[in-house]
């Protein structure tokens, strides 16, 4: 599996592999705090069914301004 990241924070036009065990390791700033606050948002039940993401931690603003349909000219 896949994620496909486009404008969130560092990341643009990034594809992430996800397997059953998963090891963020790296620099510092190479964005693996970034990674799991996408991971956060994208296990909550307010990105599904809620209008907004906004939370003390995270300001990402409405579910039209972070999720996007993807081009169909693009594979994965």
């Amino acid at each position: 599996m896949y994620i496909y990241v486009d404008n969130f924070r560092g990341f643009c036009d990034t594809l992430i592999p996800i397997k059953d065990v998963n090891f963020l390791v790296g620099e510092n700033s190479t964005g693996k705090t970034s990674i799991l606050s996408l991971m956060k948002v994208l296990c909550s039940q307010n990105f599904w069914f809620g209008q907004q993401f906004n939370s003390e931690e995270v300001k990402f603003g409405s579910f039209r301004d972070i999720v996007s349909i993807a081009p169909s000219n693009k594979k994965y």
